[in-house]
């Protein structure tokens, strides 16, 4: 089955207060899930105007019925770079991809003083098991 999602143009970011959103990647699983990431100034769900990491996905879900058929319909927004509470400053440049068993992998780079580590810039990663 082919699954056409672009057909009426669809915003991941738009209407939410998303200022500046940049540095889009998009991954896909095995089981044709897409998430896509991306970074933002905007005051996404009162998560401030630092810059942030956010990620939706279009989940395969099966149509039941004689011609089942797969549909795609959006998540809600998935803050990534906020889970930790000493997040105030700017994440960037994110990355993503997943792995045989479902799992999706995040790595970007934080000025956060994230579990004591400094303002300075680091290397974060994140796993998201399914």
């Amino acid at each position: 089955l082919m699954n056409v999602i672009n057909e009426t143009k669809p915003s991941l970011s738009d209407n939410i207060n998303d200022r500046f959103a940049e540095n889009p990647d998009v991954a896909i699983d095995y089981q044709g899930n897409i998430f896509v990431i991306w970074h933002s100034s905007g005051d996404i769900l009162n998560s401030g105007t630092d810059r942030d990491i956010w990620m939706r996905a279009y989940y395969a879900v099966s149509k039941p019925g004689m011609f089942a058929t797969n549909i795609l319909e959006w998540s809600d927004y998935i803050s990534i770079s906020d889970a930790w509470n000493n997040n105030d400053g700017d994440s960037a440049l994110v990355k993503i991809v997943t792995d045989f068993n479902g799992n999706i992998h995040i790595v970007w780079e934080d000025f956060s003083d994230i579990i004591n580590n400094g303002n300075d810039k680091d290397i974060f990663y994140y796993i998201l098991r399914h």
